[in-house]
């Protein structure tokens, strides 16, 4: 997989239940606030957090995404209370000025000429344009070069699967590297 030089590679890649890696991130009692838990998915600009969110949100009845995109913004919906997880999902979600704010969080890491092959659909599919795509880029890598959320995850989730697996039921995981574990 290809990396940026600051980003160091996860592994070793194991397949797990999505179900199963919802529990691991999950496996702490509630807040004793009532407040639902917080799970930031972290990484770069197409490197797959909002199917990640997507799917990690379905395997937790009462979950919601709410995606960065979203409400930087803009503000804030209310009356989260009845939430039993909230995914936070984007680029810089699990930044390291939020971190106190986070239950856990996941970065994906994904393969950058994928990345890139995804980000140029995006750009021909007018989705975003060249100008705006070239300006998110200029502010995306000095941030997470700067930033490395990937050394707060608590799991890192392979955007670019270099496993066989079933994409329905199951995700391509890592621990973090043994320097980077909290």
């Amino acid at each position: 997989m290809k990396l940026p030089p600051e980003e160091p590679a996860a592994g070793p890649w194991r397949v797990e239940p999505i179900a199963d890696v919802a529990g691991t991130l999950l496996g702490r009692p509630p807040a004793p606030d009532g407040r639902p838990m917080i799970l930031a998915v972290d990484g770069r600009g197409s490197s797959g957090k909002t199917s990640l969110s997507r799917r990690l949100a379905g395997a937790v009845p009462g979950a919601a995404v709410v995606h960065t995109d979203d409400i930087a913004w803009w503000h804030a919906a209310f009356d989260w209370a009845g939430l039993a997880l909230l995914v936070v999902e984007g680029v810089g979600s699990s930044r390291r000025a939020l971190a106190h704010l986070l239950d856990a969080g996941v970065w994906v890491q994904s393969d950058l000429d994928e990345i890139d092959r995804r980000n140029a659909v995006r750009v021909q599919a007018g989705e975003i344009s060249p100008a705006a795509f070239d300006s998110w880029m200029a502010e995306e890598r000095p941030f997470l070069a700067a930033d490395r959320p990937w050394e707060r995850a608590r799991l890192v989730v392979a955007g670019t699967p270099p496993l066989g697996h079933d994409p329905r039921t199951e995700l391509v995981v890592a621990d973090p590297p043994p320097l980077l574990r909290r």
